[in-house]
C-alpha cells in the first residue's frame, strides 16, 4: 500500500518518493480502534540514509483528499496520511479487519489534495515521554523501549509506547502515567493494567515474556 501511495504522490512530493528507499519497513500494524489506521515502523537508519536526511529539507505534513477503491463495497474509501520526515508513518482509513484484502491499490484517486504541515523532530515523542518519566532512575528507564517509542491516539487520549512486544501489541502510558496494554485488531484494544508506571515497574524485571498474560484474548 505504501509503495502505491508514494508512486501516486511522487510527482507532487518528490522527496517522498526519493526517501522511501531510505526508510525500509520493519513492520506495519493495523489498529482497529475508534480511528482505524496502519502504523508503519522502520528499520534502523543506515549511515547513507542519515546523510540523506541531514542534507535534505525534509518535512512533516498530513495529507487528505486521497481515495482508494473498495472492491467489497464497490465504492471509494477516503484515506488520510501522516508523513514524518518525508516518510509515511500512518495511514488512516475507515475499514474493518485487514484492509489489503478488499482494496484495489491500482485504483487510487487523487481529488483536491489538502496538505497541512506541522513542526516536529524525530525525538519529539521520546522527549515528551522522558519528561513524563523524569522521576524514574536510569535502572528503571533502561527496562523500557523509549528509543523506539511513538504515540497512539485512542478516544482523544494520547498513549506513548514504552514496550514493543514485537507482535503488534504494546505496553503504553498516558500523560497521567497510567499503564495500558494495547492489542491490535481486538474488541477491547486498549485496557488499563496499572494506575501508575511506578507500580508496573515494581513488578516488571525486564523479561517481556512475563507480560504475555496481559495479552490473552
Amino acid at each position: 500500500m505504501e509503495k502505491s501511495l508514494v508512486t501516486i504522490l511522487g510527482e507532487q512530493f518528490p522527496l517522498l518518493l526519493e526517501n522511501q528507499k531510505n526508510g525500509e519497513l520493519s513492520a506495519a500494524y493495523y489498529f482497529n480502534h475508534q480511528e482505524k489506521f496502519i502504523q508503519l515502523l522502520r528499520k534502523k537508519a543506515t549511515r547513507s540514509s542519515l546523510d540523506f536526511v541531514e542534507n535534505k529539507a525534509l518535512q512533516n505534513f498530513k495529507i487528505s483528499g486521497l481515495q482508494i477503491y473498495n472492491v467489497k463495497t464497490n465504492s471509494l474509501l477516503k484515506v488520510k496520511l501522516v508523513v514524518f520526515k518525508n516518510l509515511i508513518s500512518k495511514i488512516y482509513l475507515d475499514i474493518d479487519n485487514n484492509p489489503l484484502k478488499v482494496l484495489d491499490l491500482k485504483n487510487i484517486n487523487v481529488d483536491h489534495l489538502n496538505v497541512k504541515f506541522f513542526e516536529g523532530d524525530n525525538n519529539l515523542t521520546e522527549k515528551t515521554l522522558r519528561r513524563i518519566l523524569k522521576d524514574l532512575n536510569n535502572k528503571k528507564i533502561d527496562l523500557l523501549d523509549l528509543g523506539n517509542t511513538f504515540d497512539i491516539e485512542f478516544k482523544e487520549k494520547i498513549l506513548y509506547v514504552i514496550l514493543d512486544m514485537q507482535d503488534g501489541n504494546y505496553i503504553t502510558i498516558d500523560d497521567n502515567r497510567a499503564v495500558y496494554r494495547i492489542i491490535h485488531d481486538h474488541t477491547e484494544p486498549v485496557k488499563q493494567i496499572y494506575p501508575d508506571i511506578g507500580l508496573f515497574l515494581n513488578s516488571y524485571s525486564g523479561n517481556k515474556n512475563d507480560l504475555k498474560g496481559y495479552f490473552d484474548y
